[in-house]
């Protein structure tokens, strides 16, 4: 049953994601559905659940890195903090601009370092600060 306060969960969803979601039970459902119509929707959800880890079950996390296997750069976007390091790595091989312009401060310094030469201009633009001096270098002779 979603309550008021689960509701304000929803406030900025897509109106699709938000139909979705309120045919479901509460938030818990939407965190745990293994089969959304689109694998962003519980990505999105878990972002705005930092003010309430008891909808992050163990169940609910394990769908997460699911649906952030799925849909890399959205885990980035949108819920970057909340994905184990194995899968945080991965997310950020698979989409290294979307790792630069979201989370870089997450990321190890040997990721950073390989999403900076995957994409240098990214780099300059979002996490310039983070780089060694000699990685920033590189990325201003390769864009």
């Amino acid at each position: 049953m979603w309550t008021k306060r689960d509701k304000k969960l929803l406030v900025g969803a897509c109106a699709d994601g938000e139909a979705w979601a309120l045919t479901l039970g509460g938030p818990l459902a939407v965190l745990t559905a293994t089969e959304p119509p689109d694998k962003r929707w519980p990505l999105w959800l878990a972002g705005r659940c930092g003010s309430r880890p008891d909808l992050l079950t163990a169940d609910a996390l394990e769908n997460l890195d699911a649906c952030a296997e799925a849909k890399p750069w959205w885990a980035l976007a949108d819920c970057a903090k909340l994905l184990t390091a194995k899968r945080l790595d991965a997310c950020a091989k698979a989409k290294p601009w979307a790792a630069l312009a979201y989370c870089a401060k997450l990321l190890t310094a040997k990721r950073l370092d390989a999403c900076a030469e995957a994409e240098p201009g990214w780099a300059l633009k979002y996490c310039a600060k983070l780089l060694t001096a000699a990685r920033r270098a590189w990325c201003e002779r390769h864009i």
